[in-house]
């Protein structure tokens, strides 16, 4: 890249980082094969650039190849969908911050975001805290269907501490009765 493009600008976006080359023995897979990248990159932060890596998940969700990519990293933000999703709702994602380097407290906390239409005909983008929406799915499945903390737990994919902690706020509001034990 020319060293007069670099100086004139203050954010540079990649997509799909990976080393130049491939099927070598230093793959992608190998942390090795991204030290000359991970070294650029530094350079321009030493030099008080912005940098975007865009990348995308594989197929078991986690990020493909070597983990070093993240290692120097402020955030890394993970967009997924969510779990009730329907190509017909749109643009509608859930947004996960996997590293967070200076944030925390409720900007760390994670949100699902959607693109839709108000009810004045306009484009916007609207959000929610995830867990709004995922204590909303417990209160469902136990108020409507009376199902117990195991099948909620195995329904929604969550840990059953995270199940009880939910219940008991929901008890806690009134909006299920206690449960008798």
């Amino acid at each position: 890249m020319p060293r007069a493009f670099i100086r004139s600008s203050q954010a540079f976006t990649f997509g799909r980082p990976r080393p130049a080359r491939r099927g070598t023995p230093n793959s992608e897979n190998e942390a090795r094969s991204w030290e000359p990248i991970q070294s650029w990159l530094l350079e321009l932060r030493r030099r008080g650039l912005a940098v975007l890596l865009v990348h995308h998940d594989g197929k078991s969700g986690a990020q493909r190849g070597t983990s070093k990519r993240e290692d120097i990293l402020s955030q890394v933000v993970q967009f997924t969908r969510p779990a009730d999703y329907s190509p017909a709702a749109g643009a509608q994602f859930e947004v996960h911050l996997r590293n967070a380097r200076g944030v925390f407290g409720d900007a760390a906390q994670a949100f699902e975001a959607e693109y839709r239409t108000d009810e004045n005909g306009r484009a916007v983008w609207a959000w929610k805290p995830i867990e709004d929406e995922l204590m909303e799915q417990v209160l469902h499945l136990k108020r409507d269907k009376n199902f117990k903390q195991r099948q909620i737990r195995d329904a929604l994919g969550i840990g059953l501490g995270t199940v009880n902690r939910h219940l008991k706020k929901l008890e806690d509001e009134g909006r299920l009765p206690p449960e008798e034990k």
